[in-house]
């Protein structure tokens, strides 16, 4: 039994590793059940699970709906020189590849010392991730700049260009349009 290449992504580590031990192939109906719907989540510290079916379909709704959220919630790592803070969001995955500009609210999953030149330009600093003993919280306060850490969503529900209002002394990020 063959299977197409692009195939591949749908069998799981424990599948792959019981072939090598015992030559034993995943069933080819298994796999093309998985092509119609599965979720692969990978979290950090680094595991990994593989979801297929009924849980694959509850996770595809969760994640449907965080991207629908209009309002966030996170920990108040840095108050900066303002309790309300307004401007244009820029998602910022990569430093290295971005079109980030002075003044704008840098969003990302958390900062790295890679980030530090493009936190001088921002107005303030939303993460995913984190507490107020995290990068993003130490250097915002610093640069005597906002951050709201610990969102969860903040890169899935706001986008680059969203126009966004932080509070500081709630720890609410939303969309203002």
């Amino acid at each position: 039994m063959e299977f197409p290449v692009e195939d591949i992504y749908y069998i799981q580590p424990d599948e792959i590793k019981e072939f090598f031990i015992t030559g034993k192939k995943p069933s080819k109906d298994q796999v093309k059940s998985r092509i119609k719907l599965c979720v692969h989540v990978t979290t950090v510290p680094l595991t990994e699970e593989f979801f297929e079916e009924e849980d694959a379909v509850e996770i595809l709704k969760a994640y449907e709906s965080i991207t629908h959220e209009k309002e966030l919630k996170g920990t108040v790592a840095s108050f900066g020189k303002e309790h309300i803070i307004r401007g244009e969001a820029n998602i910022v995955l990569n430093p290295a590849k971005t079109d980030f500009r002075k003044g704008q609210i840098m969003i990302t999953t958390m900062t790295r010392p890679e980030f530090v030149p493009l936190m001088h330009l921002a107005k303030a600093i939303v993460t995913d991730e984190g507490g107020v003993t995290t990068h993003a919280g130490i250097v915002s306060r610093e640069l005597e700049i906002a951050c709201i850490v610990g969102t969860r969503s903040a890169t899935k529900v706001l986008k680059t260009g969203d126009m966004i209002e932080m509070d500081t002394r709630t720890g609410e990020v939303r969309k203002i349009k």
